[in-house]
């Protein structure tokens, strides 16, 4: 997934019975990462959160500089303000043309 370089990877293990993901930087503040300002990349970043992360029922996750006990609650959170964001740009990009 797209963090700090477009060949970030999000890692997924259990541990201590939990299941965990390692993010790097792909989501912080509640929104994608460093994918403002390209929304295709952010599409694309949603759809794996959706597809591929969220899934997997993540309870523990580790990003960047933060951790979050809840992580399938915040990347809920992540996915919804991102699919916000995303929709906000498309429909300044049609009121532009």
């Amino acid at each position: 997934v797209p963090g700090h370089s477009i060949d970030s990877v999000v890692y997924a293990m259990e541990l201590n019975g939990k299941r965990v993901i390692f993010t790097g930087d792909s989501f912080l503040e509640n929104t994608l990462y460093h994918c403002w300002g390209d929304v295709e990349k952010a599409k694309i970043l949603t759809e794996l959160l959706r597809s591929r992360v969220l899934p997997i029922k993540p309870e523990f996750a580790f990003m960047g500089h933060i951790s979050e006990k809840n992580a399938e609650e915040f990347l809920l959170k992540v996915l919804k303000a991102s699919e916000e964001k995303i929709n906000a740009a498309l429909r300044k990009g049609d009121e532009q043309k």
